[in-house]
Parts: structure tokens; C-alpha cells; sequence
């Protein structure tokens, strides 16, 4: 049951070249809803975003002075806020299927060299 306590001003702090923000740009675009966006330098992250419980991950929505962050727990957020037309489908099988693929992606084997190169060039995992 979404809450009865409506975020009035949203914001999302994003980044164009992460994979993860534009899943939840994706689901506030289906769900219709009203967000200023904040794009971030993953290079250069701005210091008041870092002092924030986000800790500089993107995606991270605010709201009211609260934040939301970490894609999936984000996208559920979404999900259950805003209820209509929902991000997964009704069967609870497909649900399941549907959350397979997401954590196969999100979890994928990464080389060491991978995470090197990531964290050489300052960027999150």
C-alpha cells in the first residue's frame, strides 16, 4: 500500500553515464511522475551531495529533506509510491523472473582488471 504521505518536491541525482540511474529515470518516466533532475560528475562529485545519506551514490532521490538511494531499493520506493501502472507484473512467477534478471545484471562476474579500471578513473560500482 503506497503511502498516504506524498513527496511534494523531488529531486534525483543522476548520472548520464550510469547504468543504474537510468533504470530509475525509466520507472519515473512510466509512472508518470514530476522529478527534478540533478546530474552528477561521478569525477567530481559536489561536496554538499557527499554530506548527504546518499553518500554521493546516484541514483538518489530526495524528497522533502528525506533520501532514498541504492537502484533497487529506489525503484521499489517508486514502485509502491506511486502504484500505477506497476514496474513488474501481476503473477508472482513473473515477478520472480523479472527479478532474476535484474540481480544477474546488477551482480554479474567482474574481472579484477574491471574493478581496477573503475576504480583508476573514480567511478562506483
Amino acid at each position: 500500500m503506497p503511502s498516504t504521505n506524498r513527496p511534494t518536491a523531488l529531486t534525483l541525482y543522476s548520472a548520464v553515464a550510469c547504468n543504474y540511474s537510468q533504470r530509475t529515470r525509466i520507472a519515473l518516466a512510466l509512472k508518470g511522475t514530476k522529478v527534478d533532475v540533478v546530474e552528477v560528475d561521478l569525477l567530481d562529485r559536489p561536496a554538499a551531495f557527499m554530506a548527504t545519506p546518499a553518500r554521493g551514490t546516484v541514483p538518489a532521490l530526495e524528497w522533502d529533506g528525506g533520501f532514498v538511494y541504492g537502484s533497487s531499493t529506489l525503484n521499489e520506493f517508486i514502485d509502491e509510491q506511486w502504484p500505477d501502472p506497476p514496474l513488474l507484473p501481476g503473477d508472482i512467477l513473473q515477478r520472480a523472473d523479472a527479478r532474476s534478471w535484474v540481480s544477474l545484471k546488477m551482480h554479474r562476474p567482474r574481472s579484477p582488471e574491471a574493478d581496477i579500471g573503475s576504480a583508476n578513473r573514480g567511478e562506483s560500482r
